[in-house]
């Protein structure tokens, strides 16, 4: 009925975590290209196209998210297709893998329009997740996109554009980090989550060979921190990363990154002294892989949603950003909010009332919003038309 696809994704970051310590614009930020620059080592490289190797099959249909000028994607490996969404079309068109290439913002609008659901056989993300805002909503993406029982790969390095990496991924550790993009795939609704680490090494020669990989179910125990926070850090978050996290670890993080290195050259604020690294010598890689649950099997029986779940399916994504930026009163301070995320909400609104006259409720009793509706002018509208969608749903009409 046209839902948004992006409302099955649960909430896993807090507003606090989703910041970043430059939030001017990520167009200009990636606006010069860094085409035939490596931003991690031949070890990390080599560890990737080993995974991909070993997990993808010969004509696959791929989506890469974050792309740019170099997949990692085996180059003895024939595949049906490779789209490419990324933020420099010069990187993208460097990249001879690549069969389409779409320049996108996944910050800005994480729906992926120009791929089909379910199909493609694998969604790929290598050193990207840390810079998504809504981290959540590109997963929930990334499950439509791919056909039943296919991969999602994300894979990262100990490094990152401090600048732009948010604030959740800065405050956690590569355990931790892991945990957390398993959570972010689980919440999307992806199944057998495993986990794999495959340490750094000096020997970055062609002729060492691939490096051994092992996925488990659970974050490698060696990567599961025990030591006690640094004088004057706030704890990590009690209950680990599958928590919201504490504001106040949050704001350490932020205020002890010190000055912003923003690199000189062609290459701009991305050149390679802008990489925040976490350890010497080679890049280890982390990889997290997940499937989309396979077609239910015939004798299964599916579970039948209430009215009321399928009524909260009306509900895109940036009508539930109110609950984070403009709480209700009484609940945490609210946040200022531009004008232009005022529009996105009322754009959203517009959808919600369009899906429920094609439902079959009338335009005359759907609440409209005023002119230049408030936050809360569209938090009352959407909770209204979502509680008559439910009742019309509930009486069967």
């Amino acid at each position: 009925l046209g839902a948004d696809v992006l409302t099955g994704a649960r909430t896993v970051l807090s507003r606090e975590e989703r910041a970043r310590l430059d939030e001017s614009d990520d167009g200009a930020f990636y606006e010069a290209p860094r085409a035939g620059v490596h931003n991690t080592d031949a070890h990390f490289r080599r560890a990737l196209a080993a995974l991909y190797a070993r997990l993808l099959t010969p004509r696959s249909s791929v989506l890469e998210l974050c792309a740019s000028w170099d997949s990692c994607l085996p180059h003895d490996l024939p595949l049906a297709s490779v789209v490419g969404y990324g933020m420099n079309q010069a990187e993208l068109d460097a990249n001879h893998r690549l069969t389409a290439r779409v320049v996108h913002d996944l910050n800005q609008r994480p729906q992926l329009e120009a791929v089909a659901s379910a199909s493609v056989d694998a969604v790929v993300c290598a050193n990207g997740l840390q810079y998504l805002t809504h981290p959540e909503w590109v997963a929930a993406e990334a499950l439509r996109a791919v056909k039943p029982g296919g991969l999602a790969v994300i894979t990262f390095s100990p490094h990152c554009w401090a600048a732009k990496a948010t604030s959740g991924w800065l405050a956690r550790d590569a355990g931790q980090r892991l945990a957390l993009v398993g959570r972010i795939l689980d919440a999307a609704g992806f199944v057998d989550i495993q986990y794999a680490w495959v340490p750094g090494t000096s020997d970055t020669s062609a002729g060492s060979g691939p490096p051994p990989i092992s996925l488990s179910s659970t974050v490698p125990e060696q990567l599961l921190s025990s030591a006690a926070p640094a004088a004057g850090k706030p704890a990590p978050p009690a209950a680990g990363p599958f928590s919201s996290g504490s504001a106040d670890y949050v704001s350490y993080v932020l205020r002890s990154s010190g000055p912003l290195p923003t690199g000189s050259g062609d290459a701009g604020a991305r050149s390679t002294p802008g990489l925040a690294a976490q350890d010497a010598g080679g890049d280890d890689l982390y990889a997290v892989v997940a499937r989309r649950r396979p077609q239910q099997d015939s004798y299964d029986t599916p579970a039948v949603p209430t009215p009321s779940e399928v009524a909260a399916s009306f509900t895109a994504p940036a009508l539930r950003e109110i609950e984070v930026l403009q709480p209700p009163a009484g609940a945490a301070s609210a946040v200022a909010v531009s004008e232009a995320t005022l529009e996105r909400w009322r754009i959203a609104y517009g959808a919600m009332v369009h899906d429920a006259q094609a439902l079959g409720i009338p335009a005359s009793v759907i609440p409209a919003l005023p002119p230049g509706a408030s936050a809360a002018d569209i938090r009352g509208a959407r909770d209204t038309l979502q509680g008559m969608l439910a009742s019309y749903l509930s009486a069967g009409l």
